[in-house]
């Protein structure tokens, strides 16, 4: 995944947002959700937990823990980049403007 032209980020924030596999692929989500332009942090987990059974990644951990790094680590920190925008009262995500982003890699 590549960050493409996104206006007050800087290179190495770029890199920083884009370093987490979850964060990665909350983006991913954003992007292919069904629901169309928004997602629910439950729905997000979801997804997660189902990429990481393919790809049988070990290291998600719980769905409580899950969930909890989303709600109070990742998703506040693409919303404060402007990368989405976050409702953590309503725990619902959705894809933040103007920004562009170029999926160039599998989601987890």
């Amino acid at each position: 995944m590549n960050l493409e032209t996104v206006p007050d980020i800087d290179e190495t924030t770029q890199h920083r947002l884009l370093a987490d596999e979850q964060r990665r692929f909350v983006i991913t989500s954003l992007q292919t959700a069904r629901s169309g332009v928004d997602m629910t942090l439950d729905e997000i987990t979801a997804h997660l937990e189902r990429a990481a059974e393919r790809t049988r990644s070990e290291h998600i951990g719980s769905r409580r823990d899950l969930r909890c790094r989303l709600h109070h680590v990742h998703l506040p920190m693409l919303a404060d980049a402007g990368l989405l925008d976050y409702d953590a009262e309503k725990k619902r995500v959705r894809l933040g403007a103007p920004w562009a982003v170029t999926a160039s890699a599998e989601a987890p």
